[in-house]
This record gives C-alpha cells, sequence and structure tokens, in this order.
C-alpha cells in the first residue's frame, strides 16, 4: 500500500472526508500516469457523496479508466452515485444496502446513509404537518422502531391511534431563518412535495 493509500484510509478512520478527496485529487494532478486503486477511488466517491458534492463524484467516476470502472467497489459506488443524481432515494439505500461493503467502507457507508435520511427528513418536515408512520418508514428506508425514535429527535408526535407522526406547531425560529421566503418557499414545498410522492410510490 502506497503512503497516499495509507493516508486516505486514515483519513476515512478520522472522518475527514474533505481531506479523502484532497489527497485523491492531489495524487491524481501530480500522477496522473500512476491511477490508484479501484478501492481508493470508491473511497473517494463515497467522500464526496457525504459531503454532499454528487457532481465531484460523477466527475471522479468519468475520468477513470475502463479498467477502474469496473472495479466491483468502484461500480457499486457508481449504482449510488446515479440513483442519488435521479433522486432515487430507495435505489440508493438498496445499493447501500447490498453490497458487501468492508473495512474503510463501513465507516463511509454509515456516514453517508446518515446524510440521506437526514437530507429526506428535512423534506419530510417541510411538506408534511402529519403523516403515518409507515410512510415516513417507507420514505426513509428505515424499520419502523427506528422511524419513532429519529422522530422524537425532531419533536414530532406520535399519535399512537392513527400511527402517525405529527410536526410541532411551533419550531426554533432559527430554523425558519434558514430556509427559503415568500414565493421561493412555496415553490420548494411544492418540489419537496412531488419528490416525496415519488418516494412513496
Amino acid at each position: 500500500m502506497s503512503d497516499m493509500e495509507i493516508r486516505v484510509f486514515k483519513y476515512v478512520e478520522l472522518g475527514s472526508w474533505d481531506k479523502v478527496a484532497r489527497e485523491i485529487e492531489e495524487h491524481d494532478s501530480m500522477h496522473y500516469d500512476k491511477p490508484a486503486t479501484g478501492a481508493v477511488y470508491a473511497v473517494g466517491m463515497l467522500a464526496y457523496l457525504v459531503c454532499g458534492d454528487l457532481n465531484s463524484a460523477r466527475f471522479l467516476y468519468k475520468r477513470l479508466s475502463q479498467s477502474l470502472q469496473r472495479d466491483v467497489d468502484v461500480t457499486a459506488v457508481w449504482k449510488i452515485v446515479k440513483a442519488l443524481w435521479n433522486e432515487e432515494m430507495p435505489a440508493a439505500h438498496e445499493a447501500l444496502a447490498k453490497h458487501p461493503w468492508a473495512g474503510s467502507f463501513t465507516t463511509l457507508v454509515v456516514a453517508l446513509q446518515a446524510e440521506i435520511r437526514e437530507k429526506t427528513l428535512t423534506l419530510l418536515r417541510a411538506v408534511y404537518i402529519t403523516i403515518p408512520v409507515s410512510e415516513a418508514a417507507q420514505m426513509l428506508c428505515i424499520p419502523r422502531e427506528e422511524v419513532i425514535e429519529l422522530a422524537k429527535s425532531v419533536n414530532w408526535t406520535h399519535d399512537a391511534a392513527t400511527d402517525s407522526f405529527t410536526e410541532p406547531l411551533t419550531r426554533d425560529p432559527s430554523e425558519t431563518a434558514k430556509g427559503p421566503q415568500g414565493i421561493e418557499a412555496v415553490n420548494t414545498v411544492v418540489r419537496n412535495a412531488l419528490f416525496l410522492e415519488q418516494l412513496a410510490a
């Protein structure tokens, strides 16, 4: 294992996702004739995804040679990238769950799953005041028990009679201040509602 690869996997252990990506970029710019292994590039793509940089993950894949693109880990990550690009969250979760991740990949996959669920939860809170537990579980791609625990973290109320969650009537003012205002807020809610309808389909 090269010094660069050792640094990359060390950064993964530390959770320094931006340093993972930077290390690979610097290596490729200085040693374009000596590409790294498929595992390193797969880790780099996942690091970009955890950082929310979907475009860079796509571009990293596209600049790889065909042989590297056929690497089993690179292929697995590319399925996730394509699903996220097409806003197919269930497919992204399925791709994450199906591949036998090991070693440093496990750390990145757990982080990415949490990132995807956080974004989906944010969309749910923007669109729904009340939502059935079963629908929330389907959209977040986690078991019912985990959804109920997650709901507690955002102060959703669970109505046992209807088996649904209710969004609090009041929120932290800082959350509202961060979001879009006026017509932009309306447009954002409409886009999010359409996206969530696709998840529930």
